[in-house]
């Protein structure tokens, strides 16, 4: 197996038990059993457990702050569509991953620590995606706020889901449940209000 390949083998293992367990309780031989490599691979390749979880946990990131990236440019020209997909995009995100979210969000908001690449990466692409919908729709501190409520809404929602399906009888596990959340989200920007022939 090529170098690179294996590298991912152990990467993409340890991001799997990172969802079937605590981090703090995963062990090197863990990771090597469930990539199916020896201690002595992970060893060379990482040097030790907290160097590879993260290394894994930047793999996540690569992929968030790509799909994001994605999303921005296409903002201006229906941000209605491309908004309510980005909160699909975190909720169905925090409920499918919830322990590698509360890995990035853990150091931000127990340790208030606003220099890991979670905090800076994913807070520079909502001010990117605030100033583009501020180019034609409106104030931009007020896009940011809205943006920020909505997101805390949709994030504090999806990493919370027995909470308010015992509480609320609110299912985010369910597909039309988790459309709704979005649409909720969505409505609390008040796009229409920023939509050409819609502008106050």
């Amino acid at each position: 197996m090529k170098t690179e390949d294996q590298r991912r083998q152990i990467l993409e293992a340890t991001l799997l038990l990172m969802e079937e367990t605590e981090k703090h309780n995963i062990t090197v031989r863990m990771v090597a059993q469930k990539a199916n490599v020896n201690v002595a691979a992970i060893n060379y390749y990482f040097g030790n457990k907290e160097a590879l979880m993260d290394e894994a946990l930047d793999l996540t990131l690569v992929n968030l702050f790509s799909d994001m990236e994605e999303m921005i440019p296409l903002v201006e020209n229906n941000p209605a569509a491309v908004l309510k997909s980005f909160f699909m995009y975190i909720i169905e995100g925090t409920l499918r991953y919830p322990n590698i979210t509360r890995s990035h969000l853990y150091e931000v908001v127990y340790n208030r620590n606003l220099q890991t690449k979670f905090a800076k990466g994913f807070g520079a692409l909502l001010n990117k995606m605030a100033e583009r919908i501020s180019l034609h729709y409106g104030d931009p501190e007020q896009i940011k706020i809205r943006l920020i409520c909505a997101f805390n809404g949709v994030l504090l929602s999806g990493l919370m889901p027995e909470f308010y399906k015992e509480s609320c009888t609110f299912d985010l596990h369910d597909q039309v449940t988790k459309e709704k959340l979005a649409d909720a989200a969505l409505a609390s920007m008040h796009l229409r209000e920023m939509l050409p022939g819609n502008k106050n």
